[in-house]
C-alpha cells in the first residue's frame, strides 16, 4: 500500500502533507504580494518534434480539444494550458519539466516515452506535482512510486496485463504450431517475453526455441536462421517496433514463412524508418483503440466532420486533460480512489496509480497501419 498509512511518518506521508500545506503558503504569499490569482495551470509534456512527434501531436490535439470544450462550457476559464516539448529525450524532458515548475503547473499530463517520463518525475514529484500518462504499464512505475515517492499515474492497468493478454491470445491462435520467443534483453522486451514463456510453460504449450538479439541492428538474419532449424511457424518478439520491423523484413528476405507478433510497442510501427517496406501481416496485441469506446463515438464523428482523425493518442489526450481539470476542480490532486467521468468512460485509479482503462485485442499490420483483427 502506498497511501493511507495512518500514524506512520514516512517519506510519502511527509510529502502528502507538504502537498496539502504548500498551496496554502503559495496563496498567502500571493496575497501578501498583491498578485493573487485563481488561475490554475495544467501542463502537457509530449514529443512534439523528432521521430515520435506524430503521436505527441495527437496527444496535444486531444488535450487542446478538451481544453476548448471546457472553456466553451464556462468551466475552464480559470485553467491555463502550458505545453512543452519533451522530444522523447531525458535531458529535454527534465528541462521542460523545470519550465512547467516555474509556471506553477498543478498537474502534468502526457509523457509518452519512459526516458522522458522518469526524468520529468525527478523534477516534478519533489514539488508535489502529479503526472498522468496514457499508455505506460512498465513495472518500473511501481518501483518509482514505492521507492522514490514518484507521483505518477497511468491509464494502463496491471503491469502484467499486456503479457497476460499476449499469452492468452497467441497461445489460442498458435495452438498446434511450433513457435519461438525472442527478446532484446531490455527491461520491456525481456520482461514481457519471460512472462509469456512462464504462462506458456504452465499451459503445456511450450515454445520450441528461445533467442536473444541485439537491438537496433541492420540485420537479424543470423538469429532467424538459428530459429529456423526448429521448423518454427511463428515468432513472438519482445522488443521495440524498429526491431520487430527488421526481423519481419529479414524473414521475408530469407524466405522464412513465419507469423511475427509483438506487443503494444508496435503502436509506433507506422513511425519507424522506411515503414512502407515493412511486410504486411505482423501481429500486435495492443490496447483497444480508444475510438472504439461507446462514450467516444460522437467525438469521433465530430472530428471526421472537421477533417480530423481520432487515431492514436487523440482520445487519451482528451481524457487526460479531463482528469487533470476535474482533479483541480475538486481541489484534490491525490487521484487514488477517485472516479472521473471522461471520454473513455468512468476512470478510477487504484492504490498503485493504475486505472486499467484500456483492454487488449489482436491487431494486424496492413496498409501501413495497425488494424483490429479481433481475438481478445
Amino acid at each position: 500500500m502506498l497511501y493511507g498509512w495512518p500514524m506512520k511518518f514516512n517519506r510519502f506521508t511527509v510529502l502528502n502533507c507538504m502537498r496539502r500545506i504548500l498551496p496554502a503558503f503559495a496563496v498567502a504569499a500571493a496575497l501578501f504580494q498583491g498578485t493573487a490569482t485563481a488561475e490554475q495551470v495544467i501542463g502537457l509534456l509530449a514529443p512534439l518534434s523528432g521521430k515520435n512527434a506524430v503521436l505527441g501531436k495527437q496527444l496535444e490535439l486531444g488535450a487542446r480539444l478538451a481544453a476548448d470544450k471546457l472553456q466553451a462550457t464556462g468551466n475552464g476559464e480559470k485553467i491555463i494550458f502550458e505545453i512543452r516539448d519533451s522530444k522523447c529525450d531525458a535531458d529535454e524532458a527534465k528541462s521542460a519539466a523545470e519550465q512547467l515548475l516555474r509556471v506553477q503547473a498543478k498537474i502534468v499530463i502526457g509523457p509518452l516515452c519512459s526516458e522522458a517520463l522518469f526524468a520529468a518525475l525527478e523534477v516534478l514529484s519533489p514539488a508535489g506535482i502529479p503526472v498522468i500518462v496514457p499508455f505506460l504499464s512498465a513495472s518500473r512505475l511501481d518501483f518509482e512510486r514505492k521507492n522514490n515517492d514518484r507521483l505518477v499515474y497511468t491509464l494502463a492497468g496491471n503491469v502484467n496485463a499486456e503479457a497476460d493478454a499476449i499469452s492468452r491470445i497467441l497461445l489460442k491462435r498458435w495452438q498446434g504450431k511450433a513457435y519461438a520467443i525472442a527478446d532484446d534483453g531490455g527491461i520491456y522486451g525481456r520482461g514481457i517475453a519471460d512472462r509469456f514463456k512462464t504462462l506458456a510453460d504452465l499451459s503445456g504449450q511450450r515454445p520450441v526455441a528461445q533467442a536473444n538479439f541485439r537491438p537496433l541492428q541492420s540485420t537479424q538474419i543470423a538469429m532467424l536462421r538459428r530459429l529456423a532449424k526448429n521448423n518454427i511457424e511463428a515468432l513472438f518478439v519482445g522488443g521495440d517496433a524498429s526491431d520487430v520491423a527488421q526481423i519481419a523484413r529479414d524473414a521475408r528476405k530469407i524466405n522464412l514463412d513465419i507469423e511475427v507478433a509483438g506487443g503494444e510497442s508496435l503502436t509506433l510501427l507506422p513511425f519507424v524508418d522506411d515503414a512502407p517496406s515493412i511486410p504486411e501481416g505482423i501481429l500486435s496485441i495492443m490496447q483497444r483503440p480508444p475510438a472504439d469506446f461507446a462514450s467516444a463515438k460522437n467525438f469521433v464523428v465530430n472530428l471526421k466532420q472537421q477533417g480530423l482523425s481520432a487515431d492514436g493518442a487523440v482520445i487519451p489526450g482528451y481524457a487526460l486533460y479531463q482528469i487533470a481539470a476535474l482533479a483541480i476542480s475538486n481541489n484534490n490532486l491525490m487521484l487514488e480512489g477517485q472516479e472521473y467521468s471522461t471520454i473513455m468512460g468512468q476512470v478510477s485509479f487504484d492504490q498503485n496509480g493504475r486505472a486499467d482503462a484500456l483492454s487488449y485485442s489482436l491487431h494486424v499490420w496492413k496498409d501501413q497501419k495497425m488494424m483490429p483483427l479481433g481475438g481478445s
